[in-house]
């Protein structure tokens, strides 16, 4: 896997081997998502995406000996229970195969192209708050 950055702004975007495709979330997967939708990882801010992960959760990305983006691609390739949070346009999956992780999405529906884009990624293990709405059977990407 190759991983560039389209730029430094916030919402460019890395890429995996030139697509901007972490992943696919499936359509019916949930209710509120009728389309296949990409997901996508930002450059970010101290708020959301790789720089966000990079700087806040650093000592656990440094002991995975992964960069953002790869860790990101990783998880998005296992299967995980999807939960609700209190934004209804943000939905976490819990990535419970080794390093645990809990991957928090939001659904950029009203982008020219609608996606999810990663919020953040951080080492969790144990129970998980909001109901548990679906099950993310991990990117077929990496199959």
């Amino acid at each position: 896997m190759e991983f560039t950055c389209q730029g430094s702004q916030k919402n460019d975007l890395w890429l995996v081997n030139n697509s901007p495709n972490f992943a696919i979330f499936p359509a019916n997967l949930i209710p509120s998502i009728e389309a296949d939708t990409p997901i996508w990882l930002k450059v970010g801010s101290k708020q959301f995406g790789e720089i966000h992960i990079r700087e806040k959760h650093s000592h656990w990305i440094k002991k995975l000996n992964k960069t953002v983006p790869e860790l990101v691609y990783f998880k998005l390739g296992q299967t995980g229970n999807i939960h609700c949070t209190d934004i209804d346009s943000r939905l976490k999956i819990n990535l419970s195969i080794a390093p645990s992780a809990l991957l928090v999405l939001d659904y950029m529906g009203n982008a020219r192209t609608p996606h999810f884009s990663v919020t953040t990624i951080y080492q969790h293990s144990g129970s998980i708050d909001g109901d548990n709405i679906g099950r993310y059977l991990g990117s077929t990407f990496q199959r």
